[in-house]
């Protein structure tokens, strides 16, 4: 199913910004399931990387009571360079504390 990427070729640059505004878990897929928390789960539509079906799984091992799946139509693996803008307002809307 290719759950085995790992956080370690992530920059420090964007999880350091949610960070200093917002409490952030960041994990890799060994740790899927273990986690108490709501998670946000992202995944580009034609990302070959990690292929879109990836996201179903974690939901199954999350639960879909906790789990949120958002799938950036179009986009491959950089989803998040690609559609910046709403990648960023939607988990900065997933992280307010309102919505908890």
């Amino acid at each position: 199913m290719g759950d085995t990427g790992t956080m370690s070729i992530w920059g420090t640059e964007f999880p350091q910004m949610l960070a200093s505004h917002f409490r952030v878990t960041l994990f890799d897929n060994r740790g899927v399931g273990y986690s108490t928390d709501d998670v946000l789960i992202t995944n580009g539509s034609e990302d070959v990387v990690v292929p879109p079906r990836n996201a179903d799984v974690i939901v199954e091992r999350v639960g879909t009571d906790r789990a949120k799946k958002l799938i950036f139509d179009g986009a491959g693996h950089g989803m998040w360079f690609q559609d910046m803008d709403r990648f960023v307002e939607l988990v900065v809307d997933f992280l307010r504390p309102a919505r908890r």
